[in-house]
Formats: structure tokens, C-alpha cells, sequence
């Protein structure tokens, strides 16, 4: 995911000189930030340690709301894009 965002990010500055700044980018910064924060428990968990296990469930869980939000803001821009095309 962390390669992923990366990737987005570049792909929209090569193709248009600026990253748009609004709901989508921001979403996607945070979810990277939680997604490597979910995986930086994995030591914690190997050891047994039950608040990291219940810490990466509800990072996980926020994670899956906040992927929603990307989809229907990706949907949104998508259109935007096809909308501009087509004139």
C-alpha cells in the first residue's frame, strides 16, 4: 500500500505538475500512516502481547472505513476525468 500511495502520488504529479490537495490525498497519506503503524506491531504480537493485537485490530478496522472513503472519492475523480475527455 505504502508503494502504492507512493506511486499515485507520482503518477498524478508526472501527468499534471501538482498534486490536487483535497479528501482523497489526505485520506490516502493517513491510511499509509496507519498501514505501516499496523505492521510496526508485528514484533509486539510475535511476543504476545495482547495490546498491540487489540491496537492493530482497531487500526485494521479504521483502516477498511477509510479504504471506503478512498474508493467513492477515486469514483468521483474518475468521473471528473472521463467528464474531461469527452468535451
Amino acid at each position: 500500500m505504502v508503494i502504492g500511495t507512493i506511486g499515485g502520488m507520482a503518477v498524478t504529479y508526472i501527468n499534471n505538475g501538482k498534486l490536487f490537495f483535497g479528501p482523497h490525498l489526505l485520506v490516502g497519506l493517513g491510511m499509509t500512516g496507519l498501514v505501516a503503524t499496523s505492521a510496526s506491531l508485528s514484533p509486539f504480537m510475535q511476543k504476545g502481547q495482547d495490546w498491540a493485537r487489540y491496537t492493530h485490530i482497531l487500526l485494521n478496522i479504521g483502516l477498511l472505513g477509510l479504504f471506503g472513503w478512498q474508493a467513492i472519492t477515486g469514483m468521483q475523480i474518475v468521473q471528473r476525468i472521463l467528464e474531461n475527455m469527452s468535451k
